[in-house]
């Protein structure tokens, strides 16, 4: 807005004089120099500078560094190799002498005069202390010409500083105290003080003046403030504003320092432009609200800040994006408050709370409510401890961190090199929690991440407590969960709707508060190698492991899918039976199953549930019949009646399901009841695989097997005919499928039959008692039912339209039945076998002949829509309610067609080269 600004500037004048001591504090400079001097090479007739020796230095007073960084430049000479003089910068501390230093450029050897030009931008937002000292040599080193300058942008709102027009601007013109007449032009009542009165003028600050001692009634309650780039306007003394008439501004893109006493500006709105900053240092500042433009900066370093009470419920603090808020001290305090309702704080810039807020302090800051402005995700609380600034009801301001009018809050970004604990007085929900801290955060309450959890710069350790995602997790490099300690608990909250919620689960638990603003599918968790307590599934989703996890107490899948592979998987560590909780039955239920590999250590004696299924599923409902179970889902369960181990070791066993073994068909000689029947076919759709992990020697096995066949596929399973089958580990021949030594239950005993229950729900397993060995199970199936010779088959080709196909036209017709399984219409096709079925209810959908009967299709009506678009087989299918156009466009975006549509429309793409299209 404003380009380069001066933040400070010393070229030591034209003649010989004492060297400032406003720009270079006496405290914080060698007794000698103690004026400047027209020798050296970088000085000349008109044009004096300084020289410095044997350890001497030099040190600027406090320069506020703007957000988008500044530019050292200066000239020296130095006619030496040895003793190097140096440049330090200052940080913390609260005036020159009370900061820490570090070399940030040495200085070589130089007999001319060199213009030397340093970067500042890293310690943008900072108050620094620059100093110039010579090295260890009586070799003169020479300086002349310093000067700082940022170079700002506009944005975020912009503004500008000095608009005062009129008679009534009251403009400096030199460094200069408040009363000092000398100081001000545009105003003849400068002349005759007693006569003037401050309050009838707009005063523009255009260099350094300072208020402090005593103020005459005359000179107090002024107008609106304007302090231009490179101007400061320091308060050592109390002040009051115009606290009576109107509503009035002050206005900085220079500085404006508060060091002490009351300075009342109760009626006026405080405005920091780009390149203004705000040194709030001592005393109290009280102000109608705040505003921060984006390259604006409010450093809180002591003293209070103040909303003024008002009767106006109204944002008291906005920062806009780019905006910056620094609480630089434990003892700063800001409020933001309203004698009626509640006042808020609109945040799309950053708050860094530095190293300043603890459990007993961070009420310092009372932010009211705090929200981000519409669909914006620029909002950030940055803290190097484990508080931030207060929110009304006495809780912290992350409580309540959420979008004005927006689905989104903002992030609360831990940073640093300590450890971080979140304590009992610290966060209890985030929308987005980044961890940008070497040392990592440990939990020390239950927390809950409500969108993004960001592990961008260390681990996160539970610490015992319960973390409860409710969105993504990104991550940086290795960095994970780490369990560290008893009762840890990691539970992935998702969407929840409708009748396929839990009792006791509320309605806000859903997975839709990202940035994305969609169901959060396959969020990826990382553990290191500390075990969790406890892993908890609440959700309809995929939750993807990218490391194994160590389980101690309980693996609970309440609902979803846990996707694992070989390498990433839990290992329960914990024997007991219940270690791992699921539901795995169901009809019109909502279930939790492993998609891959489970690992869990084992007693004798006891029961252990394996809830493995299909690899790699990405979808809850995937091609299925909503109002029945998956069909790819199983459970394999081992009950161990006995068991030998080495007493100094536990064993376990990794299982995982396989598709397919479709191959293994036809008669399997090995496999053969004891009553002589032989068993013709696997169950096509796969095979458990259990592992004994670690194979121990000397180690004898006695135990059950049951195979849940629970949401089997075709070929159908028939009363008695079916039964587990094993083969060796790592084997792939049909031959080595055999009944495996054991015994099974005889024709309609448990085991041997297929079961429901009265709520429909399929309960049957087939088992196998008394094996030895571990290896692949399968279920055998004797005189199984083959597929039907008709294969019929619906899709989608509009919303509640459907085309049926059947592969056998002649003679067949196809059947539609109502729930209660009750014809209500029945359809021939044509000569292609095709049809086209329009539907206004739920209906199941079957073909027949005079020989058989097809599978049955379950499809289900939903709400008319429209306007609606499908694709199918190439085909596009349009409904609208109005003429439109649709537009066929290539992966880029580049239109290739244009058609227009109205009403129902058919547009064939097979057309176009084969390829991926935007439709």
């Amino acid at each position: 807005a404003f380009g380069q600004t001066v933040l400070f500037q010393d070229d030591f004048g034209t003649s010989f004089s004492s060297i400032s001591s406003t720009n270079w504090p006496t405290s914080c400079k060698t007794s000698s120099p103690s004026f400047n001097s027209s020798s050296g090479s970088c000085a000349g007739t008109g044009d004096y500078g300084v020289y410095l020796y044997n350890n001497q230095y030099l040190t600027t007073k406090g320069i506020n560094i703007p957000a988008g960084g500044a530019t050292l430049t200066f000239e020296y000479s130095f006619g030496s190799f040895s003793g190097t003089p140096s440049v330090q910068i200052g940080t913390g501390g609260w005036s020159c002498s009370s900061a820490s230093y570090t070399i940030i450029q040495s200085l070589g050897y130089s007999s001319s005069c060199s213009t030397m030009t340093i970067d500042l931008s890293s310690y943008a937002g900072q108050t620094v202390y620059i100093r110039f000292q010579a090295g260890n040599s009586w070799t003169s080193f020479y300086l002349d010409n310093v000067k700082v300058t940022s170079s700002s942008s506009s944005g975020g709102g912009g503004g500008s500083c000095g608009n005062c027009i009129g008679s009534n601007c009251l403009t400096s013109t030199a460094n200069g105290l408040w009363t000092d007449c000398n100081t001000w032009q545009s105003g003849f009542f400068c002349t005759v003080w007693s006569s003037f009165t401050m309050s009838t003028r707009y005063p523009v600050i255009n260099s350094n003046v300072t208020v402090s001692g005593y103020i005459p009634t005359n000179k107090k309650n002024c107008k609106s403030i304007y302090i231009n780039p490179g101007a400061t306007l320091t308060f050592n003394t109390s002040y009051p504003g115009n606290t009576s008439s109107g509503i009035q501004q002050i206005e900085v893109c220079g500085t404006l320092n508060i060091n002490s006493g009351t300075v009342d500006f109760r009626e006026f709105e405080l405005i920091i432009h780009n390149g203004g900053v705000v040194n709030m240092n001592g005393g109290t500042f009280i102000v109608r609200s705040v505003l921060i433009e984006n390259g604006g900066i409010l450093n809180l370093n002591g003293g209070d800040l103040q909303r003024s009470c008002g009767s106006y419920s109204a944002v008291g603090l906005e920062i806009q994006q780019g905006g910056l808020m620094n609480i630089n001290s434990s003892s700063a305090r800001f409020s933001n408050y309203s004698c009626f309702s509640t006042p808020y704080t609109i945040l799309d810039g950053t708050i860094d709370c530095k190293n300043s807020l603890s459990s007993s302090n961070y009420t310092n800051i009372k932010l009211g409510n705090v929200r981000v402005s519409n669909n914006t995700s620029t909002g950030r609380i940055r803290t190097q401890t484990a508080n931030v600034p207060m929110a009304e009801w006495g809780q912290s301001a992350g409580n309540n961190f959420w979008g004005f009018n927006s689905t989104y809050g903002g992030t609360v970004e831990y940073y640093g090199n300590n450890t971080i604990f979140l304590n009992y007085s610290s966060r209890y929900n985030y929308y987005d929690l980044e961890v940008n801290n070497t040392g990592g955060v440990y939990l020390h309450r239950e927390t809950d991440v409500v969108g993004i959890l960001y592990l961008k710069k260390g681990n996160i350790h539970l610490n015992g407590k319960r973390l409860v995602l409710r969105g993504k997790v990104n991550y940086t490099g290795s960095y994970a969960i780490n369990g560290n300690g008893t009762g840890s608990t990691v539970e992935v909250v998702g969407k929840l709707s409708g009748s396929y919620k839990d009792s006791g689960l509320s309605t806000y638990l859903i997975s839709s508060q990202g940035t994305d603003n969609i169901n959060v599918r396959n969020i990826a968790l990382k553990f290191t190698m500390s075990p969790l307590d406890t892993l908890r599934l609440w959700r309809e989703d995929v939750v993807l492991l990218q490391t194994p996890v160590y389980i101690n107490g309980q693996l609970q899948l309440d609902r979803g899918i846990l996707r694992t592979d070989a390498t990433n998987y839990p290992t329960i560590q914990n024997p007991a039976s219940n270690a791992v909780r699921h539901k795995t039955k169901g009809y019109r239920t909502l279930y939790g199953f492993i998609s891959g590999y489970l690992y869990r250590r084992m007693n004798p004696g006891n029961s252990y549930d394996f809830p493995v299924g299909y690899p790699n599923m990405t979808e809850y409902y995937q091609g299925w019949d909503v109002t029945k179970p998956l069909p790819k889902h199983r459970l394999l369960t081992i009950d161990f009646k006995a068991k030998t181990i080495n007493p100094t070791q536990s064993s376990g066993l990794l299982v995982n399901f396989v598709p397919s073994i479709s191959t293994c068909s036809g008669t399997l000689t090995n496999a053969v009841e004891s009553t002589g029947e032989t068993y013709t076919q696997l169950h096509p759709e796969g095979k458990w695989q259990a592992v004994l992990t670690p194979a121990e020697p000397g180690e004898t096995f006695d135990y059950d097997a049951k195979l849940h066949t629970w949401g089997f596929d075709s070929p159908s399973l028939t009363n008695n005919l079916y039964a587990p089958l094993k083969r060796p580990d790592g084997s792939t021949s049909c031959a080595d499928w055999t009944t495996g030594g054991g015994t099974m239950g005889t024709p309609n005993q448990l085991g041997r039959i297929i079961l429901t229950n009265s709520a429909g729900m399929d309960t049957s397993y087939a088992i196998r008692k008394n094996l030895s060995s571990f290896s692949e199970f399968a279920i055998g199936i004797i005189d199984a039912t083959t597929l039907p010779a008709i294969n019929l088959a619906a899709v989608k080709i509009a919303q509640n339209t459907y085309k049926l196909n059947v592969n056998i036209s002649q003679n067949t017709y196809i059947i539609i039945k109502d729930l209660n399984k009750n014809i209500i219409q029945t359809m021939t096709p044509d000569k292609q076998g095709n049809a086209i079925l329009k539907i206004t209810r739920d209906v199941f959908v079957q073909a027949k002949n005079s020989d058989s009967y097809s599978n049955e299709i379950f499809l289900h009506f939903s709400d008319l829509n429209p306007f609606a678009l499908y694709v199918s087989e190439n085909i596009a299918y349009i409904k609208t309610p109005e003429i439109g156009n649709l537009f066929i466009k290539d992966i880029s975006g580049k239109t290739i067609a244009e058609f227009t549509i109205s009403k129902d429309t058919e547009i064939d793409l097979n057309n176009y080269p084969k390829g991926v299209y935007l439709v």
